[in-house]
């Protein structure tokens, strides 16, 4: 049995009627008529033809990484940011007025 990577498609695109229309379209052309000698063959055939009628339809979706790179544009800008997040988080923990004071003055 061959193990398909399954890639985000833009699925919410379905509402617009014209791409609903293209991916209906896409999947017939896909489907075709084919003889298969089990249900396997046949299952896999009707896998492979959704995901190529969606990725030609609707495309893939692109996923953000959660986490971002740190750039700075030298390293003095690069300790600023570090000691504004300290007292950032002092603030947060203390919830301290002055603490709010000091971070806003950062």
């Amino acid at each position: 049995m061959e193990l398909l990577q399954v890639p985000t498609y833009n699925i919410g695109s379905l509402k617009d009627e014209s791409n609903n229309f293209l991916y209906k379209k896409r999947l017939d052309e896909e489907l075709g008529e084919g003889n298969f000698e089990s249900t396997e063959e046949f299952y896999q055939h009707l896998i492979k033809c959704i995901h190529q009628a969606v990725k030609e339809a609707l495309g893939e979706k692109t996923l953000r990484s959660n986490t971002k790179p740190f750039y700075y544009w030298n390293e003095e800008n690069g300790q600023l940011v570090k000691e504004k997040e300290k007292y950032l988080k002092k603030w947060i923990s203390s919830k301290d007025p002055q603490d709010r004071i000091e971070f806003r003055r950062l």
